[in-house]
C-alpha cells in the first residue's frame, strides 16, 4: 500500500477501505519505502500502517535504493540503519523489513549487523 492516484490523505477513503478489508479478512499488507516521518507517506499510507499495527495480519515493508539518499532532519545525515528499524517496527508496526542491497549501506551497516547476530 503507497498511494491510490487522485486521493491525498484519504480524501475518497480508497485507503481506509482496503485497510478495513485486510483486518476483516486477516490479510497482510505492505508498502515500499521506509523514510521515517517522509510528508508524502504521512498523508498517505504511513498513519494507516501506525493506527493498524498489531491488528494486521503481517506488515511487510521495504528500505530501497532511494530511501538511503534521504537525510534525517533531525541529525542532519543519512537515516542510519537502527532509525530506518525503528520506525519501521515502532511507527509503522513492520514485521517483516525487506533491505535493498545498496552500498555502501549494506557493506557499512548492514551486514555488520547481521554477522553480529543482530536480526534485521
Amino acid at each position: 500500500m503507497n498511494f491510490f492516484p487522485g486521493e491525498w490523505n484519504n480524501d475518497h477513503d480508497y485507503m481506509g477501505r482496503i485497510f478495513s478489508y485486510a483486518i476483516q479478512h486477516n490479510i497482510g499488507l505492505g508498502g515500499p519505502d521506509v523514510v521515517p516521518y517522509r510528508k508524502g507517506q504521512m498523508k498517505n499510507n504511513y498513519p494507516f500502517f501506525h493506527h493498524y499495527k498489531g491488528r494486521i495480519n503481517t506488515i511487510g515493508m521495504a528500505v530501497q535504493k532511494p530511501d538511503y539518499l534521504y537525510i534525517n532532519p533531525m541529525t542532519g545525515a543519512h537515516y542510519t540503519m537502527e532509525e530506518f528499524l525503528s520506525f519501521a517496527k515502532n511507527y509503522l508496526g513492520a514485521t517483516i523489513l525487506f533491505w535493498n542491497v545498496q552500498e555502501p549501506f549494506f557493506s557499512k551497516q548492514l551486514m555488520p549487523a547481521i554477522e553480529n547476530g543482530k536480526n534485521y
